[in-house]
């Protein structure tokens, strides 16, 4: 039972990779191309978290600019904590099950969770 909830828990991570009308066109097609394997896979998640982590410090760099210091400062201390959380979350999944979906997931976690701020802070604009 304990391994069933582990597959339906990695499956539903691992279909993150794959499902995303908003994934860029360089992901899309890095995708298509990379075999469906793992090591071509994770270069794509990994080149598509650098492009949503440069938009995300985009953001938030604008953002911040239209706030008082006071705000400022308030961003800057829920930027840490929501960093702190990012990395602990996906560290969870770097080793969940001991296989090697594992770093699928944990780069999947990171692509995912960036792009989610990315965009929080790209409704704030």
């Amino acid at each position: 039972m304990k391994k069933i909830k582990q597959l339906i828990l990695v499956s539903l991570l691992f279909s993150n990779v794959f499902v995303g009308a908003d994934d860029s066109k360089e992901f899309t097609m890095c995708m298509k191309v990379s075999d469906l394997t793992n090591q071509g896979m994770l270069a794509c998640i990994y080149d598509e978290y650098k492009r949503e982590d440069t938009r995300l410090n985009k953001n938030y760099r604008v953002f911040k600019k239209e706030l008082s210091l006071k705000k400022q400062k308030e961003l800057q201390r829920l930027q840490k904590l929501w960093i702190e959380y990012r990395d602990k979350k996906c560290d969870f999944y770097y080793d969940l099950t001991g296989g090697t979906i594992d770093r699928l997931n944990y780069a999947s976690c990171l692509l995912e969770t960036t792009k989610k701020r990315a965009d929080e802070l790209d409704m704030e604009l």
